[in-house]
């Protein structure tokens, strides 16, 4: 909203001089330019300085989703300096699996773990069966609270220190880390895919 009114502050005289300036359909042309040039400037800001508009709130509400992009920057470093020898990442969120399995050039081994009932990238639920991922250590990745989630499929979980995201001097988000230690349900969360050993029958 504060955005808005900045435009319109600095958009308004600047409508009232070309309108008294010019005439004619010039007039309309130019009172166009001068009203679209303070929303396209401050647009081009947010890009070019996202952070320090983060900093000073001026967006609201609308400076939250930005804490997704600054925690995509983050995450693949923050994941690999806590992943433990053996481990393998995970995530219930499709985005972030997809975004560690990119960042790490493909040497992790990375899975979606559907725990919080997520709608999207559930395909990949049948890329593996429960057999090659049951009984392995994850370390999962998210901005949630998934302690409670991942108790049930997780013969331990553990919660590790968390990766602040800030912008500027503004805290805006936190990254979590969980290791699930020997993974002991996978039906449903890591795997739709029948064991094989009803296939097998």
């Amino acid at each position: 909203m504060s955005v808005v009114v900045a435009a319109l502050i600095i958009g308004m005289p600047a409508l009232a001089f070309t309108l008294w300036r010019f005439r004619g359909r010039r007039a309309w042309l130019a009172a166009a330019v001068a009203t679209a040039a303070p929303f396209i400037a401050l647009v081009l800001s947010f890009v070019v300085f996202a952070e320090r508009w983060i900093e000073v709130g001026a967006f609201g509400a609308l400076t939250r989703p930005l804490s997704a992009v600054v925690a995509a920057e983050r995450a693949p470093a923050a994941a690999m300096a806590r992943l433990a020898s053996g481990e393998r990442l995970a995530s219930e969120s499709y985005s972030t699996v997809h975004l560690l399995a990119f960042a790490s050039g493909g040497s992790a081994e990375v899975y979606l773990g559907n725990v919080n009932a997520g709608g999207h990238g559930l395909a990949s639920l049948y890329w593996r069966t429960p057999e090659e991922c049951l009984d392995h250590d994850y370390l999962f990745v998210s901005v949630r609270d998934l302690a409670a989630k991942l108790a049930p499929v997780c013969t331990t979980v553990e919660e590790l220190s968390p990766e602040p995201l800030t912008a500027g001097k503004r805290t805006i988000g936190a990254l979590r880390f969980y290791r699930c230690r020997r993974l002991k349900v996978a039906e449903g969360a890591f795997s739709r895919v029948s064991s094989t050993a009803t296939l097998a029958q």
